[in-house]
């Protein structure tokens, strides 16, 4: 997860050539996200990106991806989250943090309604 729009996608190819080194590319699936603070679904990644990718031999396919944008959901749909820095880590647990209190306050809703019954 980057806020970015490029160092997810960089580490993403990386370790999509080392799951294939590795011979582990059936288990290792590597999926880059951006935090919609500073990156919007779809975006394009700069071209500086698609650049570097081919001189470090990167699956320029990955780099030219559009955007995803990080959802409280992926938070649960995979084994590992990965930050590329702390202030992305923050942002991600602020999300986290929002997801478990939303839940908490639906939940309190329900409970609410079913008393005044």
């Amino acid at each position: 997860v980057d806020d970015d729009g490029s160092r997810a996608r960089t580490c993403e190819a990386l370790l999509e050539r080392v799951a294939m080194w590795a011979d582990a590319g059936w288990w290792i699936y590597p999926h880059a996200v951006s935090t919609k603070n500073n990156v919007a679904d779809g975006d394009a990644p700069p071209p500086s990106l698609l650049a570097s990718a081919s001189a470090f031999g990167l699956c320029r396919g990955r780099l030219a991806a559009r955007a995803a944008t990080l959802e409280a959901d992926d938070l649960s749909a995979y084994d590992v989250v990965v930050c590329v820095d702390y202030t992305v880590l923050e942002q991600v647990r602020a999300l986290a943090r929002d997801q478990v209190e939303a839940g908490a306050d639906a939940a309190e809703g329900e409970g609410g309604e079913g008393r005044g019954l």
